[in-house]
């Protein structure tokens, strides 16, 4: 389990993402993290979503183009 420190750390690191993506281009290597770290705190699917809609349109790269897949597949065989 996560230690609440860590993941209120996550959380403000989450909203400063939030910022920078708002004002200029993530590299995919900040995409990456970020979508890990939610990944890891078992971040809302919708939430999770919402990153990757956004890291496409800013950064569609193949290995973002890969993690929504698995990310995508894996939601498929959850709800079946």
């Amino acid at each position: 389990m996560i230690e609440q420190n860590n993941l209120a750390l996550i959380e403000e690191l989450n909203e400063y993402r939030t910022q920078a993506a708002s004002c200029f281009p993530l590299p995919e290597s900040m995409w990456v993290e970020w979508i890990e770290d939610l990944k890891h705190i078992g971040a809302e699917p919708a939430e999770l979503m919402k990153v990757f809609e956004r890291a496409l349109q800013d950064c569609m790269t193949a290995k973002i183009g890969e993690l929504y897949i698995q990310e995508s597949y894996n939601a498929y065989m959850e709800d079946i």
